[in-house]
């Protein structure tokens, strides 16, 4: 699998978005503290304008 991340995207929504592919996929070996921060990032509000 290849994921192609926009350059010109701030940090936050390169974060955000590679978070979310990782929920996606949900790949085995994951322990659940790493599954919780990936959750959080890939919260759909967390990076909004508002949180910026």
């Amino acid at each position: 699998m290849i994921v192609v991340v926009n350059k010109f995207l701030p940090i936050e929504g390169k974060i955000a978005t590679l978070a979310s592919v990782l929920r996606k996929i949900n790949p085995p070996g994951l322990s659940p503290d790493v599954i919780k921060i990936i959750d959080t990032l890939a919260a759909p509000d967390l990076f909004s304008r508002e949180n910026i």
